[in-house]
């Protein structure tokens, strides 16, 4: 099936500041249509940052991003449940509505490929990922050359992907009777950084001399979660349903991984 393809967005900004203080947001939307059915995007995004001078010395600023996505899609393979391939095999005389208005796919009306408005209407592939990004800073001037800074910054993700086939026609159809499949991903790094900077200039400014110190900890944690399986019950209308032979359980997955370096 196709339609119109479409794509909104709006964004919003504000600052504000005084007296060595200055605060940024910003946030916008974006929704995207897809020609081919089914296939959506929306996307929400907030960003806001802020400054502080507490004196001629000593400074601060944070910072942070956040974002919410949601995709839904169809198989992009050569599949028979892939909607490109189908909108060059299919025949127009073939009918794609029930008499009751529902979407047909019987193969005896359906030999080449699966409907994709009954893919659409009865199956489900979907993507959630949020995304948070942070930052905080200092910098604190112990003489005019030399400057010390404190950095730390995070990353946070969060991806959920779901599956669901239905068990009537399609790729999941009788013997499979239906499956569906979960999975989530944790996914945190931080960054925590100190430097000490020396910047001198000698000899009438013919000569620089700069000197760097510092230490760096990061510190990144993965966490893994999958659960699937196949036998759904004969019901389009459950969301997350119960499957009766499972088929990919994996416990929880988590990896760390840490770095120090001078």
């Amino acid at each position: 099936g196709g339609r119109k393809g479409l794509q909104q967005q709006r964004k919003l900004s504000a600052w504000s500041g005084k007296n060595g203080t200055s605060v940024v947001g910003c946030g916008g939307c974006l929704r995207e249509q897809s020609p081919v059915i089914g296939s959506e995007c929306k996307r929400d995004t907030g960003t806001l940052k802020g400054t502080l001078q507490a004196s001629e010395k000593l400074s601060f600023s944070v910072g942070a991003n956040m974002s919410t996505c949601k995709q839904t899609g169809e198989s992009a393979g050569s599949s028979f449940r892939n909607p490109i391939i189908a909108a060059y095999v299919l025949r127009p005389t073939q009918e794609a509505y029930k008499a009751d208005g529902s979407p047909e796919y019987v193969r005896s009306i359906y030999e080449q490929v699966f409907n994709p408005l009954a893919i659409n209407a009865y199956d489900r592939k979907i993507n959630n990922t949020s995304k948070i990004l942070g930052n905080a800073d200092m910098t604190y001037k112990i003489i005019p050359s030399l400057i010390f800074k404190a950095r730390y910054g995070v990353d946070y993700s969060n991806i959920e992907e779901t599956q669901y086939l239905n068990p009537f026609f399609g790729d999941a159809r009788p013997p499979t009777n239906g499956s569906f499949f979960a999975t989530y991903r944790r996914v945190f790094n931080y960054v925590v950084s100190t430097t000490l900077e020396y910047n001198q200039r000698f000899l009438d400014n013919k000569l620089d001399l700069n000197l760097l110190g510092g230490h760096e900890s990061q510190k990144a944690i993965n966490s893994n979660i999958v659960a699937g399986g196949t036998g759904v019950p004969l019901t389009t209308s459950v969301a997350f349903p119960s499957v009766s032979i499972p088929t990919a359980s994996t416990p929880i997955e988590q990896t760390e991984n840490s770095l120090e370096s001078y």
